[in-house]
């Protein structure tokens, strides 16, 4: 159906998602070489004279995190919004991309509410990973490392090798209590974006219309997400290209290229794969969820 819709538009999606990717990618590498042009300007700046300098591009470092993650889900609603048109065989415009700025409020509400409800779940999963752990037998190693550290005060190279070990498990107790809460809730709360995107309401409202429409649809929209694994292992596969001299690093790997040329040089090659996989398939994949979306919303 999600094809079948692609081809009878009547914008050509294939530029639309080049659109799309070139922006996405292109604002990417912007925040990119903006920290790293700010990491070179802190390091520059020394002395008690340059600490007001060094302050402020600190500032404009601490906020390039917050001006991504408030663009990036801005733009990928607005191509949203364009494949919802391109399955209802509406207009569709490279203007239709800035749908998400233009509902700036609703969406950033919706952003922050989901954000304290996965948080909620968070801390749940922590409470209770933490007693679980407490109870079993995994907790015993580090247990006698803490009964040792409040005898002697003191924490020496050795006690900090043997808690990395120790405390694994509770890492790991935590991590499967959070899947295990945290799947589903986030699946009640799929279709918020759509639902935001699709109807004249509010935040609130919109994650309390998902929780509705999926309380029957869950699994239908888990069977949806694995026919596209494909899509996800790339995605995933990327993001490890990205971080591939800190994983490299960290296996005592050495490569024969500087910091900073293995820095830009694994961005680069995660950005291609970005680029291409969302010009390929951006709008293929989000058609088929708006289509699975308009299938189970009621009409009025």
């Amino acid at each position: 159906a999600a094809r079948s819709a692609l081809n009878h538009s009547s914008y050509d999606p294939k530029k639309l998602a080049l659109i799309y990717a070139g922006v996405a990618v292109g604002f990417d590498l912007l925040i990119t070489v903006v920290n790293y042009i700010l990491s070179l300007q802190i390091g520059s700046s020394g002395g008690i004279a340059g600490l007001g300098t060094k302050g402020i591009y600190t500032t404009f470092q601490v906020l390039l995190p917050v001006i991504s993650m408030l663009f990036v889900p801005l733009w990928d609603l607005g191509m949203l919004r364009a494949c919802m048109n391109f399955m209802r065989n509406e207009e569709v415009s490279p203007r239709t991309l800035t749908a998400g700025f233009r509902r700036f409020g609703p969406v950033l509400r919706l952003l922050l509410l989901r954000a304290l409800l996965m948080m909620a779940v968070m801390l749940l999963a922590v409470n209770i990973g933490s007693f679980l752990f407490s109870v079993s037998p995994w907790s015993a190693p580090l247990l006698s490392l803490a009964e040792t550290f409040m005898e002697t005060a003191t924490i020496t190279e050795e006690m900090i090798a043997q808690m990395m070990p120790a405390i694994a498990p509770l890492y790991g107790i935590v991590l499967a209590v959070f899947c295990i809460l945290a799947i589903p809730f986030f699946y009640r709360l799929r279709m918020a974006d759509f639902i935001l995107m699709d109807k004249a309401t509010g935040a609130a409202s919109a994650l309390m219309f998902s929780r509705q429409l999926m309380r029957s649809n869950r699994f239908k929209l888990f069977k949806l997400d694995l026919s596209f694994w494909w899509y996800y292992a790339i995605s995933i596969v990327s993001i490890a290209v990205c971080y591939l001299d800190v994983i490299l690093a960290t296996a005592g790997i050495v490569l024969p290229f500087s910091p900073n040329v293995q820095l830009f040089l694994f961005f680069g090659l995660y950005a291609l794969i970005r680029f291409f996989l969302c010009w390929q398939s951006g709008s293929y994949i989000n058609t088929a969820y708006a289509i699975a979306f308009d299938s189970i919303a009621p009409k009025a």
